[in-house]
């Protein structure tokens, strides 16, 4: 058992070390091959590729969409990345993105895809009850404000909205 966690933790410590890389070369430069075949690779399920990089504060789906790397946008997201996933200021991939709408668009198929944001009929919920739904939503906050996003959980037909997901 402590021999399969030193191996989750030497493949954590290499991801974070290949990110570190891709994050800090330039916009330019293509992703690493390394970094594509470990996220092409089966044991990428044994890797948190959605965490945070200690020194920027960002992901790898934060910078893919912020050098519009589709390809690695892609690569990213079926290995499991988190769409929703915000960095260290709160901002979500798709504003990192900046004003290019290809990579918005793509992100959002990809968003709209996600069915773990919807209760699976398996897992016990009756399939004519109302859905259950949760997830990042943005809505009119106020004038000053104007529009923030919000995380909202819709549960028995009742809509709940918070500043932010508390963990």
């Amino acid at each position: 058992m402590t021999l399969r966690a030193d191996s989750r933790s030497l493949l954590n410590a290499r991801f974070q070390s290949i990110l570190r890389g891709y994050i800090q070369s330039p916009v330019n430069a293509p992703a690493p091959q390394e970094l594509l075949d470990l996220l092409s690779s089966s044991r990428i399920k044994n890797v948190d590729i959605s965490q945070l990089d200690v020194s920027t504060g960002t992901t790898l789906l934060h910078e893919a969409a912020r050098r519009k790397d589709l390809r690695l946008v892609e690569l990213a997201i079926r290995a499991g990345a988190d769409v929703f996933v915000r960095d260290r200021r709160g901002k979500g991939v798709a504003e990192g993105a900046g004003k290019d709408d290809h990579v918005k668009v793509f992100l959002r198929q990809f968003t709209n895809q996600d069915t773990t944001l919807l209760e699976s009929p398996s897992s016990g919920v009756n399939p004519s009850e109302p859905p259950h739904l949760k997830g990042y939503l943005t809505k009119y906050v106020n004038v000053a404000k104007g529009y923030g996003t919000r995380w909202f959980v819709l549960k028995d037909g009742m809509l709940s909205c918070k500043a932010f997901l508390s963990t």
